[in-house]
């Protein structure tokens, strides 16, 4: 079929027939979406829109890209009243946000540089000495 990339496939199995069925198959952006953002400032998701539309120009990109240390986690579950969609956006150089689905959160962290990332990780509570090897 010639799918690349993340996708999310609907599948019927017939029982009797002993066959698959697929339903619909539908585009599924990366969860690295976020872990881009943080690092650059430029969401994947907004610039696909653009490019879709024929708005889309590289030399703005190269305008609007900034550096940013970032660092993402699995977290399972993390209690925070931040993990809405009101709180998918990077404000300012130091910040976080959290997404995915019950026991499978992930934190993504902005820096303006490597320490100040381990510094809001640590501000967090992450234990990030399990993630090293």
């Amino acid at each position: 079929m010639g799918v690349e990339g993340t996708a999310d496939l609907d599948l019927i199995f017939d029982k009797i027939n002993k066959k698959t069925y697929v339903l619909e198959i539908n585009a599924r952006p990366s969860g690295t979406r976020y872990l881009t953002d943080s690092s650059s400032d430029i969401n994947p998701l907004n610039e696909l829109v653009d490019m879709a539309t024929g708005s889309w120009k590289v030399k703005s990109v190269k305008k609007r890209i900034k550096e940013y240390a970032a660092l993402e986690l699995p977290v399972g579950d993390y209690h925070t009243d931040k993990n809405n969609y009101l709180f998918r956006k990077f404000r300012g150089d130091n910040d976080w946000i959290i997404h995915g689905p019950p026991n499978h959160q992930r934190i993504t962290i902005r820096g303006k540089n490597e320490k100040d990332t381990l510094k809001t990780a640590a501000q967090l509570n992450l234990n990030l000495k399990k993630f090293r090897n």
